[in-house]
């Protein structure tokens, strides 16, 4: 398969693996998300609706087509080519629509698997399919059923979806196995569904809403349908100023399309939160990208709604759980990101004096409950699971005093001085260096935590957010060392000391011993690159060129095309994870802004 890249008159092309795809996201948390043929149960189109995620399609596709030769991003318009047949796809910006279009009229399936996107019952799933003023009604309501709740036949939900097109169709209406080999593949279970196969359209243009409410539904799809050239055309007529690098213009437009009224999503398809570190460590990007009143709201929103013991909340909205259970309500390490953001906006004249008065009372709450509650011995004390590296194995959680935990105090304590001039927080920074000096810095390694020096890439953290914690030639000699435990060929950093026994060179999947313990983070690789280029261009020029030039090639041709993915096994450059990751687009953007090759 070849998968281009359109920037101005020019376009970039490479053969590419026929396992990547493609997101499509309506900037309101809404999105689009195929592969070549199902593969997750997280493909398909997705609607966020009152806080609220769920899946609306599995699939929609030619009836016996040939496979796809070719994909094409055109940034917010994707196409894809099977053979002399082309496909298009569009989820236009606030609406809850997808429109598709085919070069020529061709039978094309619609199967729907509407559910809340974590949810994988099977039953209580019912389906109508019925025609009604000009449109096709495809009406859903979930209701509970004994055969997996203790309740029975209580309604959870009502959808409809709505169907314009300019064809013929017929209704199929029969149930449909699903093995979704890439969930199959993580260990991420159930990996088989019935999906529902609702019916056949011979068309060239299919419009599609959904929404809870019928009358809406029919109005979007018919308001869609009848502007079909003018949303389509206008948006894949646009182009991007001919000259721009294209990794970052796709890094821009993958990074603003997870923005949502309400903040920044961590990723998709299945990190669709608000997690109060990934939105913090990401926000510089969107400054830099001329969105600093959000970033402003982002930060200011974590502030304001800080826990009682001076931490932000892990996640805003609705409480995130997963297999593993729930995620702890707080962070370790958000209030310290909001801070570092904070200092960012100073730096760049984007506070107004009632902000800097605002964000100094908040951020002195937040730095003196931390103090209360959780200075021991000198030092910031976290929980098991409470930093980024929040996965268990063997029980290697990270409790304790961690360095980038020290960091983010420091520069929490840098700032506050700075905003105030009070003795206090002064004498409080240097009393904090002096004792992460004085017991993380034996000249050569800077201790991952208290007595840990496992060879670990948090101190590139502790760099980028503090840099005053070593001298510049005491920064190469860590950078230094670190690199020799952690470096990986094809240009990245392995998560731990390549001869940790738990070290892991091969992406594990859902089960988590390869996540923190092996994998390479792509947000961490593009972090570390830029404290490293600034700390001895020379010295380590040839590690920052290998890791921009690593995640550019995810960007552009592996996973989801146009996407930063979240991680790659350590053994090989390889797309794992979440394949749109907000703090890895985020820490690329701020990357090539450093190499001035945005």
């Amino acid at each position: 398969m070849k998968a281009f890249h359109f920037s101005g008159k020019h376009a970039s092309f490479m053969d590419v693996s026929d396992n990547v795809g493609f997101f499509l996201t309506n900037r309101n948390g809404s999105f689009l998300h195929l592969s070549k043929e199902p593969v997750s149960r997280y493909n398909g189109w997705f609607y966020s609706h009152e806080g609220r995620m769920y899946r609306i399609l599995d699939d929609i596709s030619p009836v016996n087509c040939r496979s796809i030769t070719s994909i094409k991003d055109y940034s917010s318009y994707f196409e894809r080519e099977r053979g002399s047949l082309a496909e298009g796809f569009f989820v236009p910006e606030n609406k809850s629509l997808l429109l598709y279009e085919l070069s020529e009229p061709y039978l094309v399936s619609l199967a729907f698997d509407i559910r809340e996107a974590y949810d994988s019952r099977q039953w209580g799933r019912n389906y109508q399919v019925y025609y009604e003023r000009g449109a096709i009604i495809v009406e859903f309501i979930k209701k509970t059923h004994l055969l997996e709740d203790i309740r029975h036949d209580n309604e959870e939900y009502h959808f409809f979806v709505a169907i314009r097109h300019d064809g013929r169709s017929s209704l199929v209406k029969k149930w449909v196995y699903r093995d979704y080999s890439y969930d199959r593949l993580r260990s991420s279970f159930p990996c088989t569904r019935f999906v529902f196969d609702a019916l056949n359209i011979l068309a060239g243009r299919i419009a599609i809403s959904v929404s809870a409410d019928k009358d809406a539904a029919l109005r979007d799809a018919n308001a869609a349908f009848a502007n079909f050239d003018k949303l389509v055309r206008s948006v894949k007529r646009a182009k991007v100023p001919a000259g721009k690098n294209t990794a970052y213009n796709c890094a821009a437009g993958s990074l603003l399309g997870l923005c949502t009224g309400e903040g920044l999503l961590a990723g998709l398809p299945w990190f669709f939160q608000l997690w109060s570190r990934d939105e913090a460590v990401s926000s510089k990007a969107l400054m830099l990208l001329g969105k600093s009143d959000f970033s402003k709201k982002i930060l200011f929103r974590q502030l304001e709604g800080a826990l009682d013991d001076g931490r932000t909340k892990n996640v805003f909205g609705r409480n995130y759980s997963s297999g593993t259970g729930p995620a702890p309500s707080g962070s370790a390490d958000g209030i310290g990101w909001a801070s570092v953001r904070i200092r960012d906006l100073l730096l760049m004249n984007k506070l107004s004096a009632v902000e800097k008065r605002h964000a100094t009372d908040l951020l002195g709450k937040s730095a003196e409950n931390i103090r209360r509650n959780y200075e021991q011995d000198g030092f910031i004390f976290n929980r098991a699971l409470e930093t980024w590296m929040d996965t268990a194995v063997a029980g290697d959680t990270r409790e304790g005093f961690r360095i980038e935990i020290q960091a983010l105090q420091l520069s929490m304590y840098s700032l506050l001085h700075r905003l105030t001039g009070k003795r206090d927080y002064a004498r409080l920074e240097k009393e904090l260096l002096g004792n992460v000096r004085a017991e993380f810095w034996n000249g050569k390694i800077l201790a991952d935590g208290l007595r840990d020096f496992t060879p670990r890439p948090n101190a590139f953290i502790a760099a980028y957010v503090y840099p005053g914690l070593l001298g510049r030639d005491e920064w190469a000699a860590c950078f230094g060392s670190l690199l020799d435990s952690l470096w990986l060929d094809w240009g990245g950093l392995s998560s731990i000391d390549k001869n940790s026994p738990l070290f892991m060179d091969r992406h594990s999947g859902e089960p988590p011993n390869s996540y923190h313990r092996g994998d390479s983070w792509f947000w961490i690789n593009n972090l570390s690159a830029i404290v490293m280029h600034r700390a001895d261009k020379r010295l380590f020029g040839s590690y920052v060129k290998r890791i921009y030039d690593a995640s550019t090639h995810d960007i552009l041709w592996k996973g989801a095309i146009g996407c930063h993915s979240e991680l790659s096994s350590a053994r090989e450059q390889s797309a794992e994870g979440c394949p749109n990751q907000a703090w890895s687009s985020a820490m690329f953007i701020e990357l090539a802004n450093e190499l001035k090759k945005k």
